[in-house]
């Protein structure tokens, strides 16, 4: 194959990995809103953070049944009815477990003999809250911010502030791992959706890439929609976000198999002139026909296995095939070999 043939097979390759990244998002997006995953896996993680396990504790309980909790939460629908938040901000998260300690602070008042709940809160009665915090390791956690607090700035009211901000960024932090443990899991189902999908979409990478490099017009067909899809220089985010709304659509009329143009995908490809279909119909004459099943099955793993690196991914690999494209070969300089 000549290297502007490659080339267009690749563009069609990456086009068909996207689109199947898009879809597998717009699902996956889908089921998360129906289950509220990110809603249960905030508020296990707000569980581990506060107890050590995902079966929480009754600080942790106290501090996710907080107004400043369910005052986020969303009313969906009228058989779903409140659905809880799937964010909190840092600064309710540490009004909440400061109303928590409040609530210790005359059991651990009364402990030191002195005067309860009444008098200003400070970061020595906060600490004195703390002893009656049920979990060690809660409890080693919130005394060292306390500490730092207390040593940060001389004046009380400085030091209340200072630990509100110490315990935003205990949470801020202990949410961006909790960020990465989910979007862990969340890859994990990714790689689920794109086997289903591209077993039902017939989305063959062996078939797409041995139909391209044979038809030079469907080449070109793609190339326009490719370029369409990624234009070179467009904003990724706004782009890609249009793209899934605009797929979402699509798959919720059952028209999913038009967002992927003159892409030869979905089971008709690989009908004869009769109607029947077989493996063998898939690919074009050739040797391939002879491992039509073997070519079958690594075709559709292979499809799965790269839409599931997701769509940001190959969106900005296919913007910058379709540069390569578009520029072509550099022209010659008439002044090219005079002084």
């Amino acid at each position: 194959m000549s290297g502007s043939v490659v080339v267009d097979v690749a563009i069609g390759l990456v086009l068909l990995y996207l689109l199947i990244a898009l879809f597998c998002t717009a699902i996956q997006e889908w089921l998360a809103q129906i289950f509220n995953l990110r809603a249960r896996h905030l508020q296990a993680a707000v569980k581990v953070l506060l107890g050590g396990t995902t079966q929480g504790n009754a600080d942790a309980q106290a501090v996710l049944g907080h107004p400043l909790f369910k005052v986020l939460s969303l009313t969906s629908s009228k058989s779903f009815g409140p659905r809880d938040p799937a964010y909190v901000p840092a600064r309710n998260f540490a009004e909440a477990l400061v109303a928590r300690l409040k609530a210790l602070v005359p059991a651990a008042a009364a402990v030191a003999g002195a005067a309860p709940a009444a008098a200003p809160l400070t970061v020595a009665t906060l600490k004195q809250a703390v002893n009656n915090v049920g979990d060690a390791q809660l409890k080693q956690s919130l005394m060292a911010l306390l500490e730092r607090a207390e040593r940060s700035a001389a004046t009380a009211e400085a030091q209340i502030r200072s630990a509100f901000d110490e315990i935003e960024r205990w949470y801020d932090a202990a949410m961006d791992h909790a960020s990465g443990w989910y979007k862990r899991k969340v890859r994990w189902f990714l790689l689920l959706i794109a086997g289903v999908l591209t077993v039902i979409m017939n989305a063959d990478s062996v078939q797409v890439a041995l139909r391209l490099a044979e038809d030079s017009d469907l080449r070109s067909r793609v190339s326009a929609l490719a370029e369409q899809t990624a234009p070179p220089g467009s904003d990724e985010e706004k782009q890609l976000a249009k793209l899934r709304d605009e797929l979402g659509q699509q798959l919720a009329g059952s028209n999913a198999l038009n967002a992927f143009g003159a892409l030869p995908v979905g089971w008709g490809v690989c009908k004869d002139e009769k109607g029947v279909r077989s493996q063998r119909n898939c690919y074009p004459t050739g040797t391939v026909q002879d491992y039509a099943t073997a070519a079958k099955l690594f075709g559709l793993f292979l499809t799965a296995l790269l839409a599931a690196l997701g769509a940001p991914f190959w969106f900005g690999l296919l913007q910058q095939v379709n540069a390569i494209r578009s520029a072509g070969p550099k022209p010659t300089s008439s002044t090219a070999g005079t002084s």
